[in-house]
């Protein structure tokens, strides 16, 4: 991270995640909130928030040629995503995004972006998720050819996508360190077929309820035992924590796409 203030752009400003990102970057040395954008039918457009200069930033809609940033953190949908995609690319402004429920078309316009630009793109930014993924690498090659897995998430009931990017990605891990193709394994809807437990598929079941934040848990299970390998997130805080030491990470790297591991690398070796 530079020694002069960062200048950090944040979407979803009314959202709880975009609340949180903004709080916690008016807490943080060295970064400064210079853009703030919201969906344009939301009713803080026009209004102003404070950073931590005590400057007046007005919510947006969208970018404007005077946006500077640095690094832009994206909480948001995927249609949203794509529109700011070619702005950042144009700035040169690195990119943060935590956005899930992108397809196979998205990611390749990203990985395109990434060419021009350093984009960080991570289904979940809490550190606990991730150190959790790389658990599973572990728990896979030792357990994965001889045991059933299955696949739990729960989050809050306005979450849109089902199952959680998180959980998706989960199930990505164990299918490439098995050396599987995922369109080959997973189950993502048992309701289709009603047929028993196919040997060697994933199945995902997915909770919508209540303010529930984010649960996760993976079942390694034999007839004699089960190993479950669990995450819990308490509040949003993980997830905002995680996506500013991402933004402090790729905002002086080069053009490429970065994942939450390298964030994870950097810290040990700063710390080390």
């Amino acid at each position: 991270m530079m020694s002069k203030a960062t200048k950090i752009g944040v979407s979803g400003a009314s959202g709880k995640m975009g609340i949180e990102i903004i709080n916690l970057i008016n807490k943080t040395k060295n970064l400064i909130l210079n853009t703030a954008l919201d969906h344009k039918d939301s009713s803080l457009i026009g209004k102003k928030i404070k950073n931590a200069d005590n400057k007046s930033i007005q919510i947006n809609f969208d970018f404007n040629d005077q946006s500077k940033d640095d690094v832009f953190i994206d909480f948001t949908r995927p249609e949203a995503t794509l529109e700011y995609l070619p702005f950042c690319v144009k700035h040169n402004v690195s990119m943060v995004i935590g956005t899930t429920g992108f397809n196979d078309i998205h990611l390749k316009q990203i990985k395109s972006a990434s060419n021009s630009i350093p984009i960080l793109v991570a289904p979940n930014m809490s550190f606990g998720v991730n150190a959790t993924m790389r658990l599973l690498e572990y728990a896979t090659k030792i357990f994965g050819k001889d045991h059933d897995i299955e696949i739990i998430e729960a989050h809050h009931k306005d979450k849109v996508d089902s199952p959680s990017g998180t959980a998706i990605k989960m199930g990505e891990i164990i299918a490439n360190t098995l050396n599987k193709n995922k369109s080959d394994i997973f189950n993502l809807n048992r309701s289709i077929k009603e047929k028993k437990r196919v040997d060697g598929e994933i199945g995902f079941s997915s909770i919508r309820a209540g303010k529930i934040i984010g649960d996760h848990t993976v079942l390694f299970a034999s007839d004699s035992e089960i190993l479950k390998i669990e995450h819990n997130a308490l509040n949003r805080s993980t997830f905002a924590s995680g996506a500013i030491k991402a933004a402090e990470f790729v905002y002086d790297k080069d053009p490429g796409l970065y994942n939450m591991y390298d964030v994870i690398d950097f810290q040990i070796k700063k710390h080390e």
